[in-house]
Protein backbone atom coordinates (compact mmCIF):
# COMPACT_ATOMS: atom_id res chain seq x y z
CA UNK A 1 0.00 0.00 0.00
CA UNK A 2 2.48 2.44 0.95
CA UNK A 3 4.74 2.05 -3.08
CA UNK A 4 1.28 2.48 -4.62
CA UNK A 5 0.63 5.45 -2.39
CA UNK A 6 4.48 6.70 -2.87
CA UNK A 7 3.83 6.34 -6.90
CA UNK A 8 0.81 8.09 -7.34
CA UNK A 9 2.19 10.84 -5.11
CA UNK A 10 5.36 10.99 -7.27
CA UNK A 11 4.01 10.12 -10.68
CA UNK A 12 3.15 13.79 -11.64
CA UNK A 13 5.73 15.30 -10.01
CA UNK A 14 8.09 12.71 -12.17
CA UNK A 15 6.53 13.63 -14.99
CA UNK A 16 6.61 17.22 -14.74
CA UNK A 17 10.60 17.34 -14.28
CA UNK A 18 11.59 14.35 -16.34
CA UNK A 19 8.87 14.28 -18.85
CA UNK A 20 10.28 11.34 -21.63
CA UNK A 21 12.08 9.86 -18.54
CA UNK A 22 9.40 8.96 -16.25
CA UNK A 23 8.81 5.71 -17.43
CA UNK A 24 12.31 4.40 -17.55
CA UNK A 25 12.88 5.45 -13.86
CA UNK A 26 9.67 3.82 -12.84
CA UNK A 27 11.04 0.75 -14.78
CA UNK A 28 14.07 0.81 -13.02
CA UNK A 29 12.68 0.53 -9.71
CA UNK A 30 10.12 -2.44 -10.81
CA UNK A 31 14.05 -3.89 -11.95
CA UNK A 32 15.63 -3.47 -8.82
CA UNK A 33 12.87 -4.90 -6.84
CA UNK A 34 12.19 -8.32 -8.80
CA UNK A 35 16.12 -8.65 -8.66
CA UNK A 36 15.59 -7.99 -4.56
CA UNK A 37 12.68 -10.57 -4.57
CA UNK A 38 14.43 -12.97 -6.79
CA UNK A 39 17.66 -12.92 -4.40
CA UNK A 40 16.47 -12.33 -0.87
CA UNK A 41 13.29 -14.40 -1.32
CA UNK A 42 13.21 -18.08 -0.76
CA UNK A 43 10.99 -20.13 -3.67
CA UNK A 44 8.12 -21.58 -2.09
CA UNK A 45 6.38 -23.47 -4.99
CA UNK A 46 5.23 -26.89 -4.22
CA UNK A 47 6.40 -27.37 -0.61
CA UNK A 48 4.16 -27.58 1.96
CA UNK A 49 3.67 -25.23 5.15
CA UNK A 50 5.06 -27.21 7.64
CA UNK A 51 9.10 -27.54 5.20
CA UNK A 52 8.67 -23.97 4.58
CA UNK A 53 8.38 -23.19 8.57
CA UNK A 54 11.51 -25.67 8.35
CA UNK A 55 13.59 -23.86 6.01
CA UNK A 56 12.74 -20.53 7.66
CA UNK A 57 13.56 -21.77 11.12
CA UNK A 58 16.86 -23.40 9.31
CA UNK A 59 17.87 -20.11 8.18
CA UNK A 60 17.48 -17.93 11.26
CA UNK A 61 19.51 -20.50 13.08
CA UNK A 62 22.76 -19.95 11.03
CA UNK A 63 24.77 -16.82 12.49
CA UNK A 64 25.96 -14.31 10.66
CA UNK A 65 29.73 -14.53 9.54
CA UNK A 66 31.69 -13.06 11.37
CA UNK A 67 29.48 -12.58 14.28
CA UNK A 68 28.42 -15.12 16.95
CA UNK A 69 24.98 -15.57 18.24
CA UNK A 70 24.17 -14.61 22.31
CA UNK A 71 23.96 -18.26 23.17
CA UNK A 72 27.39 -18.20 22.14
CA UNK A 73 29.01 -15.70 23.15
CA UNK A 74 27.55 -16.19 26.81
CA UNK A 75 28.77 -19.33 26.96
CA UNK A 76 32.34 -18.18 25.72
CA UNK A 77 32.40 -16.07 28.49
CA UNK A 78 30.89 -18.65 31.15
CA UNK A 79 34.38 -20.82 29.05
CA UNK A 80 36.57 -18.08 29.74
CA UNK A 81 35.79 -17.27 33.62
CA UNK A 82 35.82 -21.05 34.43
CA UNK A 83 39.37 -21.18 32.87
CA UNK A 84 40.13 -17.93 35.21
CA UNK A 85 39.10 -20.41 38.31
CA UNK A 86 40.91 -23.40 37.12
CA UNK A 87 43.84 -21.44 36.62
CA UNK A 88 46.42 -21.42 39.96
CA UNK A 89 47.41 -18.34 41.85
CA UNK A 90 51.02 -17.18 41.13
CA UNK A 91 50.47 -15.77 44.64
CA UNK A 92 50.80 -17.37 47.63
Amino acid sequence: MLATYLAQVSALPTYESCAGWTFAIYAAVMVLAIVTIWAYYPETQGLTLEEVQARIDESCQKPIIGSDSKNEKARNRSKISSMELEQPSSRH
